[in-house]
């Protein structure tokens, strides 16, 4: 279990010097976290790292990382892990125990990302925007909540093309990036641009043509071009159909990961009824 005490001896020993190099201040946030102050104890280190370059500045970004998903208290870890193991089969108890395992953990950016990721899921789009704004507090450094909130705001549909624009940058993280070109696509998409959109879904296709959520932006493209999307959705329920649990692992990332499926295979037999 990562807890706080093991967390805080991985990191470092908890000592005190009269010079306040990045080491220090490393030591007097392990400090402040032992007495629940996680906020605080990121603000001085998120300080020190905008100073600090090279190995310096990682080993900062390493200790934010950690102390903003460290848990307080063995009661807190084990309600979040009760959660995680709900959330597929009843979402709405898994948020109700993410926050009580929230209210314990003060700001714990390992169970905030796990509770936006459910009010995506279950379309609380407004919810999971602000639960991104207070996530980003306790670590401004985190990609995957940089994911998150753009994920949220495609879900309440508030994010513009501009933004669109400026994830190209995130695209360069090959770990994550399908989910940012599928969220720049789907921003493209609600902006009225489906032909970017395509474009944008052509290129993640050929990097992973087993991701499901890039045949529900393209088909969703398609249609909005008066094109033919037959082809496209129904790729998308096969994809859908076949996810293992190596798949859904490795698209975690994706809290949308075919949450469309009904709809999409009531909209194929009602064209299927058609002709």
């Amino acid at each position: 279990m990562c807890t706080l005490g093991i967390a805080l001896l991985i990191c470092g020993q908890l000592y005190a010097s009269p010079k306040e190099t990045y080491k220090n201040l490393i030591a007097k946030a392990q400090q402040l976290t032992l007495q629940k102050e996680r906020l605080q104890a990121v603000r001085i280190l998120a300080r020190a790292a905008a100073k600090e370059k090279g190995r310096a500045h990682a080993e900062l970004l390493s200790t934010i990382d950690t102390l903003a998903e460290v848990f307080y208290t063995e009661k807190g870890q084990q309600i979040y892990e009760l959660a995680e193991s709900l959330k597929e089969s009843a979402p709405p108890t898994a948020i109700e125990k993410l926050q009580e395992a929230l209210q314990m953990e003060g700001q714990n950016t390992k169970v905030l990302k796990s509770l936006i990721r459910l009010n995506i899921q279950t379309q609380k789009c407004q919810q999971a925007e602000e639960l991104t704004d207070r996530a980003y507090e306790t670590n401004p450094f985190d990609k995957e909540l940089r994911l998150l909130k753009i994920q949220a705001g495609v879900c309440n549909k508030s994010v513009t093309t501009e933004e669109a624009k400026a994830l190209a940058e995130e695209s360069k993280n090959r770990k994550m990036r399908i989910f940012f070109d599928k969220a720049r696509a789907h921003i493209f998409l609600l902006n009225g641009q489906p032909e970017v959109a395509l474009q944008i879904i052509k290129k993640i296709e050929k990097i992973d043509p087993r991701f499901p959520e890039l045949y529900f932006v393209k088909m969703r493209a398609e249609e909005s071009l008066e094109q033919s999307w037959f082809t496209t959705g129904t790729k998308y329920v096969e994809l859908c159909r076949g996810l293992t649990k190596e798949h859904k692992r490795s698209y975690s990332l994706e809290p949308t990961l075919c949450s469309e499926l009904g709809s999409v295979e009531k909209d194929l037999e009602d064209l299927r009824g058609k002709n």
